[in-house]
């Protein structure tokens, strides 16, 4: 009981879309036509739980969407992000696999917080789908982000192959140090500071639904 109704997003759940991601699409789009340059329109901060009960928060780059099973659950969409394996935020999903997303767009003056599980994805993750959403993922990172988790040995490899022209250039081997975290959210609160309202989305595991909430602000 949160104290106040929501109601079943009956179209988007038709659709086998969550509500709140083709928002944050629509945002997406509009900073691209308003000029917001490359990756900037994908920044966002991340709030994690530190071992010593503290809160962190960085700045990551979004990297996609990508749905949690198939059928109706496919409206439990992931947002994926990027880290090292032997980074801060490994260790405190481990002591604590919980997170949140904060998306501001300048432009559109939109701000999107997403909070729920985060999955870590690693070399030694067994699940089909995960593990082609990391291999996805790598493949369209650019050399220079790639190369954030290359060990000295595979640089000097990759600058000799660079070098060398008559090596044939087959596919990277993903390194062990990459991982992808997967934020499943269970809330999402969207902030429209130009239409001045405000909606909330929450997850009903019971009835298996978005339910929506929106309120002025």
């Amino acid at each position: 009981d949160f104290g106040y109704s929501f109601v079943c997003v009956e179209l988007w759940m038709s659709l086998g879309v969550a509500p709140w991601v083709t928002l944050i699409e629509v945002a997406l789009r509009r900073g691209v036509e308003k000029g917001v340059v490359g990756a900037a329109v994908k920044y966002v901060q991340l709030a994690t739980v530190g071992v010593d009960g503290y809160p962190a928060v960085r700045t990551v780059v979004f990297r996609g969407f990508y749905p949690a099973g198939g059928g109706r659950t496919s409206v439990r969409t992931r947002l994926a992000i990027v880290t090292d394996l032997a980074s801060e935020k490994i260790r405190q999903l481990r002591h604590a696999p919980f997170g949140e997303v904060c998306w501001y767009f300048v432009d559109t003056r939109e701000q999107f917080r997403l909070s729920g599980e985060i999955e870590i994805v690693s070399a030694l993750d067994a699940d089909e789908e995960s593990v082609a959403a990391r291999r996805e993922i790598w493949t369209r990172l650019s050399s220079t982000a790639r190369a954030q988790f290359l060990s000295p040995e595979q640089m000097d490899h990759r600058k000799t192959r660079e070098m060398d022209a008559s090596e044939e250039e087959g596919p990277m081997q993903i390194p062990e140090s990459f991982c992808v975290l997967l934020l499943c959210p269970r809330r999402v609160h969207h902030l429209d500071l130009v239409a001045s309202f405000a909606k909330e989305f929450r997850w009903s595991d019971e009835e298996q639904v978005w339910l929506e909430r929106v309120e002025g602000c």
